[in-house]
């Protein structure tokens, strides 16, 4: 029976040991003379007792480093015993690699889209990639590659998140490369405002747009689409403009005041005899000022 390690020569065995870099040595494994394999089933190197050997495969998988190097320990419990080494190849796979991808710039509320991933390895590299910022409407990790998504609507200010993007080939990793999407704020619109009466009519909200955000949605107090009724309104009313369509902007507020209908009071109001004559004050009053008209003298 194999004793649990190398410590002597009391029976055949050759022990495998690899160092990363110019590190210590690690044993990865231990064979038996019998051909029985201490570490992987199924791995032989010689077969029954007194049977000549045959070929087998020490492996490990899962290193990384700049070098590796490979010690075979043998040791036989007979003098007039002996083995050799044939044939010994040492292989490996080489590192996947993931090219660099440029980075994103989207406006707000558009949808990002994340040219697909490419590299080198074999077999052909698959990707994990992470996000360090969700808000800009990615989730935090993922494999693969990143589908379109939409960004957040309606932004005062630019969000950036880094996406990280690893790939890994035959189990081993690749050095990640990282890019930026960055989802920037649509302009905000500059808009007008307005004065009214009660009795204006109809009012087109179009007189308030700015022309450089055209596209948007009317909200508030009397408004209908893009006209506003002031009729059953009463001072300073606020409404809300939210732009549409690609890289819109933040919602903005704007004001109309709108004001009572001028109305006239006439005095004297005591009866005037016919051919008799009278000066008439009329006395109106708009947006809570009062002014007096005196008219000339009138006869009836």
């Amino acid at each position: 029976m194999c004793p649990s390690g190398p410590p002597d020569n009391g029976h055949d065995q050759l022990v495998f040991y690899y160092s990363i870099d110019g590190g210590a040595w690690t044993q990865f494994y231990y064979v038996c003379g019998s051909g029985a394999d201490q570490s992987n089933p199924g791995f032989a190197i010689g077969g029954a007792s007194g049977d000549p050997g045959s070929n087998g495969t020490a492996a490990i998988a899962g290193l990384s480093g700049g070098s590796v190097r490979i010690r075979i320990s043998g040791a036989n419990k007979s003098n007039d015993e002996y083995y050799f080494f044939d044939n010994i190849r040492v292989s490996g796979v080489q590192k996947p690699t993931v090219n660099q991808p440029a980075d994103v710039t989207v406006c707000s509320g558009q949808n990002a889209v994340i040219p697909a991933f490419t590299g080198t390895g074999t077999p052909a590299p698959t990707y994990a990639w992470t996000n360090s910022n969700t808000m800009i409407g990615l989730g935090a990790s993922g494999n693969g590659n990143i589908a379109s998504f939409a960004t957040p609507a309606g932004l005062t200010a630019p969000r950036v998140g880094t996406i990280t993007v690893t790939p890994t080939s035959a189990g081993c990793p690749g050095d990640p490369v990282s890019f930026t999407v960055t989802v920037v704020p649509g302009p905000t619109p500059v808009l007008g405002t307005a004065d009214l009466c009660t009795n204006s009519g109809i009012f087109s909200l179009n007189a308030l747009r700015d022309p450089l955000v055209p596209n948007g949605t009317w909200s508030g107090p009397g408004v209908t689409g893009t006209n506003f009724n002031p009729a059953l309104q009463n001072g300073v009313v606020n409404l809300t403009f939210t732009p549409t369509g690609a890289c819109a902007g933040p919602a903005t507020m704007t004001t109309i005041t709108v004001s009572p209908a001028p109305t006239a009071t006439f005095s004297p109001t005591s009866p005037v005899c016919t051919g008799a004559q009278t000066n008439l004050n009329v006395s109106l009053r708009e947006r809570g000022l009062g002014h007096s008209i005196y008219l000339p003298a009138l006869c009836w």
